[in-house]
C-alpha cells in the first residue's frame, strides 16, 4: 500500500456471487442460541474461513492481494 501512497483498504462483499453462512461449523446450544450475533463468512474464496493452516498458509503466501473485492485508496 505504501508504494502506491494507498491509505485504506475496503473489502467489498458481493451479494450476487456469495451467500452468507455461520462462521462456526458446528451445532453447539451455545453457538445455535448466538447465531445472530456471531460474525458471518462467504459460501466460497475469498470470503470463506476454512480453518486449514496449509490452505491458509498458500493463500496468504501466494495468492495476490489485488482483486475485484478489495477496494484500495
Amino acid at each position: 500500500m505504501d508504494a502506491h501512497h494507498y491509505i485504506t483498504c475496503t473489502p467489498r462483499f458481493d451479494k450476487s456471487k456469495f451467500q452468507s453462512e455461520p462462521l462456526l461449523d458446528f451445532n453447539a446450544g451455545y453457538v445455535l442460541r448466538a447465531a445472530d450475533v456471531l460474525p458471518k463468512q462467504g459460501s466460497a474464496h475469498p470470503w470463506k474461513v476454512y480453518q486449514n493452516y496449509v490452505r491458509d498458509l498458500v493463500s496468504l503466501k501466494m495468492e495476490s492481494v489485488a482483486d475485484e473485492f478489495l477496494e484500495y485508496k
